[in-house]
This record gives C-alpha cells, structure tokens and sequence, in this order.
C-alpha cells in the first residue's frame, strides 16, 4: 500500500474519531463555553481543524509555486484560533471541521504519493518526507488533543486508549526502525502517564534501541517523570 492511501485512511480514521468526540456530547452541553486554558469539545475539534485547514493551503501554495505561511508562535496562533472559534455554535463548528477536514484530504490527494515523498513540500520539514507531517504528525496531534481533554477531566483511562489508537495506527505508516521508535516512544509516554511503568520502561528502551537521536529528549521530557527513579530507566543511559 502506498504513502498517499495510508495518509488518506488516517485522516479518514481521525475525522471519525473527531466526530464521535463531539456526538458523545449531550445536546443540552453542546452550548456551554470553554475557556483557553479549558477547551470545550467544540474547542478542540475547531482547534484541531483550523491547524487542518493552515495546512491545506500551506499544500496548495507549495504546488502552485507560492510560499507557505509560517504562522510563527504556535501559543500565540492557539489563541488566536481559540477566540476565532468560542463564540460559535456546536452545529458552526462542525459544519467548519466537516468542510476543513475534506479540504485537507482533497489537498493530499492533490500533492499525491510522489509529492508525499518529497522533503521541501514545506520548509520547515528539514528534508523528512512529508507523509511523515501530513500524515503521521496530522494525525498525532488528533488523538492527543481528543485524548487531553479527557485526561484533564481525571480520565487517564481515556486519555491512555487515545495514545494507544495512535500508537497503533501510525505505525503502518512506515517500517523504517526510526519511525517505529518514534512510535513506541509515544507508547512509552502514553503507559508512563496512566502509571503502567514496567510496559513503559520495556517501550522506551525499545524506541530508543531504534531511534538513538530520542535520547536526549527522553532525558527532559515531562511525560516520562515517573519513571525517573527506576534503576532500569536510569540504565538506559548509564549502560547505553
């Protein structure tokens, strides 16, 4: 199977999950507000679709010889795109995600396989293939977002099953032993947060046995602070 009907299905799969995420919502809570620093579901999916959206063009423009748009601070954007969103209705706000989301796809379709191949689609890929943002990295920041919103509200279960999905459905993607470490780094943060330490520390020696350059990361990432104290975390780096 190739890149482009694999990033295809995972766009596909994500928008499924989106539109779960906010049917499982009551109709009598659809219009309650968030806040930026606690989002509604509708908060989300807008959140997640306008990034969907930026990224269309950015394909677009690269194909027909334009400049994609760095849109700088990510924080900044975030809260831009927040107050663009909250004063609209749950139906406005599905109705825009429904439209972006296609949007994305059409854009996909349009760049192709071979396009999805290439390294300077966007400059900021530093010569990765691009199926590796479009799809995986698309696709990633999906579930995790779907995934906070319930590990903010004291659901670490939820929160777990939406990083395993993504775990488990990105690693299709490639079979390059980097990919797949990244991969199972992200299964390793995913068991650490939710407390499974021994799967996570089996996990994180993997990623990093197939990915070395995480290395210096997984030293300072959050997500991996309870395993800290583990004498076989610390092994990894002591007998490398």
């Amino acid at each position: 199977m190739d890149h482009l009907t694999k990033v295809v299905q995972l766009l596909e799969q994500a928008w499924q999950m989106e539109e779960q995420f906010l049917q499982e919502q009551p109709a009598e809570e659809r219009g309650l507000p968030g806040t930026f620093e606690r989002w509604s579901r509708k908060d989300v999916i807008a959140h997640i679709e306008t990034w969907n959206d930026l990224l269309a063009a950015n394909i677009r423009a690269s194909l027909s010889g334009g400049t994609p748009v760095d849109h700088g601070d990510p924080n900044e954007k975030n809260f831009e795109i927040f107050n663009m969103h909250c004063a609209k209705s749950w139906q406005e706000v599905y109705d825009y995600a429904a439209r972006a989301h296609q949007d994305l796809i059409d854009a996909v379709r349009q760049l192709g396989n071979e396009g999805l191949q290439r390294g300077d689609v966007l400059p900021w890929l530093e010569a990765q293939p691009g199926w590796r943002y479009i799809g995986g990295s698309t696709f990633n920041h999906t579930l995790i977002h779907l995934g906070e919103y319930h590990r903010d509200r004291g659901n670490i279960l939820a929160y777990t099953s939406y990083l395993e999905q993504m775990c488990r459905l990105s690693a299709g993607l490639d079979d390059d032993p980097t990919w797949q470490g990244n991969v199972l780094y992200n299964l390793a943060c995913a068991h650490a947060l939710s407390g499974q330490t021994q799967q996570a520390l089996e996990e994180l020696c993997q990623a990093l046995r197939l990915n070395p350059r995480l290395s210096e990361w997984s030293r300072q990432d959050a997500d991996l602070e309870s395993l800290r104290g583990e004498p076989a975390y610390q092994a990894l780096y002591t007998n490398p």
